[in-house]
């Protein structure tokens, strides 16, 4: 089979994915478990399916992993109500937020790669490259302000690699 650049070898097979689905609706069902919010209940999923969470460069993947999120809502909605205990924010707040489009932009073997996400606000997208660094390698947070931050790579020394994420608000 011949790869060209706009397959992307990030995504679950379906089988895989379908392991998640089923753990996001039997956990929502099963009420001994108190579920703090539907994320808590994606990842409890994707770790019993032993599968590793995509951190958000791995487009296809992270599609899945917010499709599972919204999964996990309406699962918990169905099965403790709209307005549960699992629910981080009244229902009214949560419809007031709105998403903002962003621009994610790096390098990938030499090829610009430019990705738009959808987030209330830019801590959104930063947390998971600190909270899911699949690297292991030290990250310098440069250039923050409200509207664009630039993530930098370090190496063991803790000089930087060269290897950057710029975030910034999408025209």
């Amino acid at each position: 089979m011949r790869l060209n650049e706009k397959d992307d070898l990030s995504a679950l097979p379906d089988g895989e994915l379908n392991k998640v689905k089923s753990n996001i609706t039997k956990g929502a069902k099963d009420l001994e478990q108190l579920w703090a919010n539907a994320l808590e209940l994606v990842h409890t999923a994707y770790e019993l399916a032993q599968i590793q969470r995509p951190d958000i460069t791995m487009e296809s993947a992270w599609k899945q992993y917010e499709e599972m999120i919204n999964h996990a809502v309406k699962e918990l909605s169905k099965a403790r109500g709209v307005d549960g205990d699992w629910r981080m924010s009244s229902l009214n707040e949560a419809e007031k937020v709105e998403e903002i489009k962003w621009s994610m932009e790096t390098n990938v073997d030499g090829l610009p790669v430019n990705v738009i996400r959808k987030a209330k606000d830019i801590d959104e997208l930063i947390k998971p490259f600190f909270s899911h660094n699949v690297t292991g390698r030290d990250i310098e947070l440069r250039h923050r302000g409200v509207n664009n931050v630039c993530l930098y790579f370090c190496d063991s020394d803790g000089k930087r690699t060269g290897d950057k994420v710029t975030i910034k608000k999408a025209k």
